[in-house]
């Protein structure tokens, strides 16, 4: 077998662009690197990068002399070469000569190979070394071969050169081989069960030699420690975690210890968290772990994790893979109120962290940062947080306290502005501004409300965050100012399909009976900045008063729109709540998702994997639903599931779900997805994404509890047939099946007599399989058992017995009525009750 190496899968494939007009060329020769023999037939792969990472855009072969040529676009390029695929035991090796080097085996420290339009690029010449071999087996705790195992074998000095393998099935039970591997004598392994339960972190040096394939026999994993958080696979709020720490004045950091996911498929993880007010928190699900001395990263765990208000009431946010490590996520909580808060961690493919889908298991720590949080900005009269609008008469005193402290200490930037209606700086107030807090006081003037109402602001700020506070204060004076008018129409966010639309709204009342007229701003795409269209209305009959706006609006704006009444004797009401529309007279269809998971030619361990796009946007901002198809072929001709309406997931960059039906073990699929707005225009189809499906590994042969005697039943028959339970590998349930023959007939070809199947007990460790075997005459049977884990068979195990049963009795007695029993009848009577505690007895084998 050729064992992958996972530095070319460090380049991730999703899709190239379209080539240039004029090619160019990049030519070279693959030699042996021991004597510089030319090698023919060598594989030679071209590697491109797009904006998601690396993939092939050529692939050629050497010829005779070891000379390859391939034709690319102009650009920037990797090369790397594999050994014919004859039985060679050539190392796959990049072009890598120029410093940083990997010695060619580190894809990310390959060289660049420039190609220009029309021009050839000579001389990428790479030498492959003549590899070697290792292979071993892996077992349970209990000394049993294991299957499905998966083995990675690397450097100490730099893991980044590593092979992957599976343990196999039967009939090489627990195998693991590596070929094709460079030589070198710091090679290690580590061991990773995929159901969660084992594992096995082996740092011993382990050397490879050309030409030759070393033995190292067994190795057992051990058991995952206890995880000190069980009982936490639901959230719960009356029992969390100490935050002690992370509220001490300087906050310390939590962690989790031997905390872990498993068995995969039914094990979510949640912490719940009691929070102060302005409390915010840095969390990662990390599979970081020291190993060898080193600081690394699990190669195959995939934590998932987000966070939530309550006990999993609301999803606040999510991650896949923005962690420190490559698959370890990362989220950041932003400011939070007082309450209970939880976070939970799954692995890759489960969208609804309740365990269902996860494509992986294993190991993680748990790390919650209090993060900078933001200047908490007060504006109060007294001990009284002022109201978004307030009060005040003319001629009275305004005296404010305004605070502005950092939880964290940080240094603050503040500024505090008083305006009038027209938005003239008021000069004439006092205002002290300290480190974290201050005063303003102002003398209302006695003409004070024709400037009404005015916008008070407090600014805080400091590196990350900038914090403000703006409330309206209403001066009043004889003359009552208006009541707000209300938007009548468009409102809540109304798509119009009209450039030019009319605006209405309810009309308001003044308590002095003044004439009003209206002051109407319409805001483009957001209300910072100024207003794209102003007008001022005269007040309208019949309740309400409409103006149409004056310049054409573009398609596709968001148009936010407020309104205030005037009195015409320097009474103004407070500016309306903006009402909201759109403007678009064609739906327009969202982006094109980019389809990132499952990862291009990734193998899968699951039978309904994660898929996941990258998310998009819609032009007129609608919600966004994906659909998601799988496909025998990459043309879709094919298509074996379609996903239901998936809503974009805004919390998170990407969207994620899993396929409701199971997928074929061993076959090859291909994924896709596109994107739907609320209206139904949709986008063109993604980028394909190539991925198999591991090979099923059957489960493991049973054996008889009692292991196998033959018996001869004289009493009665018996009723079932007790086997130890056996491990499927993917965790799929088992079921047993009995059949029974004659014993000279042959299995393979003859009709069982008797046929049963029970479904293994998984709460226990034995597992009982009930027949009726009261129809079958006396005689010798064999029978036999296999497992059956829904879609291969393990091996049968077998065993006989002999039925030498009684007649039933047919008149009911003994004896004729009224008649006494001859005496040979009672002693034959006595002989019988003398053989019936036997029941069924036993012959040597």
């Amino acid at each position: 077998m050729r064992a992958t190496c996972t530095a070319a899968a460090l380049f991730v494939a999703l899709g190239m662009g379209a080539a240039t007009a004029h090619a160019g060329t990049i030519t070279g020769t693959i030699t042996a690197e021991s004597g510089g023999a030319s090698i023919s037939g060598a594989p030679v792969r071209v590697w491109a990068q797009n904006s998601k990472g690396w993939t092939i855009t050529a692939t050629v072969t050497s010829n005779a002399s070891g000379v390859y040529s391939a034709s690319v676009a102009a650009g920037d390029y990797k090369v790397d070469a594999r050994g014919p695929d004859n039985g060679s035991n050539y190392t796959d090796r990049w072009y890598d000569v120029a410093a940083p080097t990997g010695s060619g085996y580190i894809g990310e420290d390959a060289d660049l190979v420039t190609v220009t339009a029309s021009g050839t690029t000579s001389g990428i010449n790479i030498a492959l070394q003549n590899g070697g071999g290792l292979d071993g087996f892996v077992l349970h705790p209990t000394n049993v071969l294991h299957s499905g195992a998966w083995v990675r074998l690397e450097r100490k000095s730099d893991p980044r050169m590593h092979h992957n393998d599976q343990s196999k099935g039967s009939p090489h039970l627990g195998l693991f081989s590596f070929r094709n591997v460079p030589p070198a004598s710091d090679y290690q392994l580590l061991f990773y069960d995929p159901t969660g339960t084992y594992e096995l972190l082996n740092g011993s040096s382990r050397s490879i030699t050309a030409g030759s394939n070393a033995s190292i026999g067994n190795l057992s994993m051990t058991v995952f420690p206890t995880d000190p958080y069980e009982g936490n696979n639901t959230p719960n709020c009356s029992a969390p975690i100490d935050s002690t720490g992370l509220h001490a004045a300087t906050p310390v950091p939590w962690q989790s210890s031997n905390a872990h996911i498993g068995p995969r498929g039914s094990d979510p993880d949640w912490y719940c968290i009691q929070t102060v007010a302005g409390d915010r928190f840095y969390i990662e699900a990390t599979t970081e772990f020291s190993f060898s001395g080193a600081t690394r990263y699990h190669p195959w765990t995939d934590p998932t994790l987000s966070f939530w208000a309550g006990a999993g009431t609301t999803k606040l946010v999510e991650d896949d893979d923005s962690g420190t490590g490559p698959l370890d996520a990362w989220v950041d909580t932003g400011p939070l109120d007082a309450g209970c808060y939880c976070a939970a961690v799954t692995t890759f493919g489960d969208s609804d962290y309740n365990g269902s889908g996860q494509g992986s298991a294993g190991r993680y720590r748990l790390d919650i940062t209090m993060g900078n949080r933001p200047p908490v900005v007060s504006i109060k009269k007294g001990q009284t947080e002022v109201p978004g609008t307030f009060t005040i008469n003319e001629g009275e005193l305004l005296d404010l306290n305004l605070s502005y402290a950092d939880a964290d200490g940080d240094p603050v930037t503040s500024a505090f502005s008083h305006k009038d209606m027209s938005g003239a700086d008021v000069t004439s107030g006092t205002l002290t501004l300290g480190g974290t807090s201050g005063s303003y006081t102002w003398q209302v003037p006695a003409d004070g409300a024709s400037g009404s109402p005015y916008t008070l602001r407090l600014d805080a700020s400091e590196s990350e965050f900038a914090m403000a506070k703006t409330v309206q204060l209403v001066v009043l004076a004889v003359n009552d100012p208006p009541t707000v008018p209300a938007p009548v129409s468009p409102t809540g966010g109304a798509v119009i399909a009209m450039a030019t639309p009319m605006l209405v709204w309810s009309n308001s009342t003044d308590a002095d009976g003044d004439m009003l007229s209206y002051d109407v701003e319409v805001y483009y795409d957001g209300t910072d900045g100024a207003a794209a269209q102003t007008q001022t209305v005269s007040e309208g009959a019949g309740g309400q008063t409409s103006w149409t706006v004056a310049a054409n609006i573009p398609e596709n704006t968001r148009v936010y729109w407020r309104v205030r009444a005037s009195d015409g004797n320097g009474g103004f009401s407070p500016w309306s709540e903006f009402a909201e529309f759109l403007v678009d007279s064609a739906n327009d269809p969202p982006e094109t998702p980019i389809l990132t998971k499952p990862g291009n030619y990734e193998t899968v361990m699951v039978r309904r994997p994660g898929l996941s796009v990258i998310n998009v946007t819609d032009p007129e901002s609608e919600p966004i639903d994906f659909i998601f198809e799988i496909a025998n072929d990459d043309a879709f001709t094919d298509v074996v599931w379609t996903s239901a309406a998936v809503a974009m997931n805004t919390l998170a960059a990407t969207t994620m779900t899993v396929p409701t039906q199971d997928l074929e073990w061993g076959a090859r699929y291909y994924a896709r997805a596109k994107a739907r707005d609320a209206r139904g225009a949709e986008s063109g189809w993604s980028n394909v994404r190539q991925f198999d499906l591991k090979e099923n590994v059957e489960p493991g042969t049973p054996d008889f509890a009692e292991g196998c005697t033959a018996l001869i039943y004289d009493f009665k028959a018996p009723e079932k047939i007790t086997v130890n339970n056996v491990v499927d590998p993917e965790g799929e349930q088992v079921t047993f099946e009995v059949e029974f023959f004659l014993y000279d007939d042959d299995p393979t070809t003859a009709t069982p007599v008797l046929r049963a199947t029970a479904q293994q007990d998984d709460t226990a460790a034995t597992t009982d399989i009930p027949f009726d075997a009261s129809q079958l005459d006396n005689g010798h049977y064999r029978y036999r058992v296999r497992a059956f884990d829904g879609t291969d068979y393990s091996d049968w195990i077998e065993c006989d017995l002999t039925l030498d049963l009684p007649p039933p009795s047919s008149s009911g007695g003994c004896c004729d009525s009224g008649a006494p029993a001859p005496a040979s009848l009672l002693l034959a009577l006595l002989t019988l009750l003398a053989v019936i505690p036997r029941r069924a007895r036993r012959t040597t084998r």
